[in-house]
């Protein structure tokens, strides 16, 4: 009988881990204030290991730390949400382009796996897994580019992503909308349109993160009047 390798990882690690986890779900909200105290006691880790774990979220965006203060989760702000996901159609679209002049029997079952995988949440109707899947269907497209630089540089801004993605099923009326969605962009694949793709996967992030940031837009102007999920 194989074994599999277990996996050792250090405690600094295993904080980063638990409290990205948190913060990605939803668990903890954008803007919350934290301190190295409260997530020791929680965690029973020593404040030095949640430093060294807040450092490296920082890095990925997702919490900031603020003079006299202390740390917070991070916000999402209009321009900053305009960033993202400007950036995030840039990267994904290209993303496309290139997997369609690779694509080959392997990389379509790795493919079409992390769909049926996304096709599974959809059926299951839990919001936080479908938009788990989701993401992960999104960065699968750009692993399987097989562009290092690109994919390097998708992974300082993974994190933010996976906030993003998730905010956007405020707006999901049912789960087999996001079936209809993406059929679309694993057809195209599948099919090698690199134009079609390309123009697909940027169309998706600037008009889901359009639609965000008006909503966020409305609600800082006291004008939102949407129900959330």
């Amino acid at each position: 009988m194989a074994l599999t390798a277990v996996k050792k990882q250090s405690a600094e690690q295993l904080a980063t881990e638990a409290l990205r986890k948190q913060i990605v779900s939803g668990e903890i909200l954008p803007g919350t204030r934290i301190t190295e105290v409260s997530l020791s006691d929680q965690l029973s880790l020593s404040r030095g290991t949640i430093r060294i774990a807040l450092y490296q979220l920082a890095q990925e965006g997702l919490v900031k730390q603020t003079p006299f203060t202390g740390w917070a989760t991070a916000s999402i702000e209009t321009e900053d949400l305009w960033e993202l996901y400007t950036l995030r159609a840039g990267l994904e679209g290209t993303a496309a382009r290139i997997l369609c002049e690779r694509m080959d029997h392997e990389r379509e079952r790795v493919l079409t796996s992390a769909f049926t995988n996304l096709l599974t949440a959809c059926s299951g109707g839990k919001y936080h897994i479908i938009a788990d899947k989701d993401f992960l269907l999104h960065r699968t497209i750009v692993d399987l580019a097989g562009n290092k630089r690109l994919a390097e540089h998708y992974r300082l801004v993974e994190q933010q992503i996976r906030i993003f993605v998730a905010s956007t099923y405020n707006f999901v009326a049912k789960p087999q909308d996001v079936v209809n969605h993406h059929q679309p962009f694993i057809d195209a694949l599948v099919a090698r349109d690199a134009n079609l793709i390309e123009k697909l996967l940027r169309e998706h992030a600037i008009g889901e993160g359009s639609k965000l940031y008006q909503h966020l837009s409305s609600v800082r102007d006291g004008t939102d009047t949407q129900a959330q999920r």
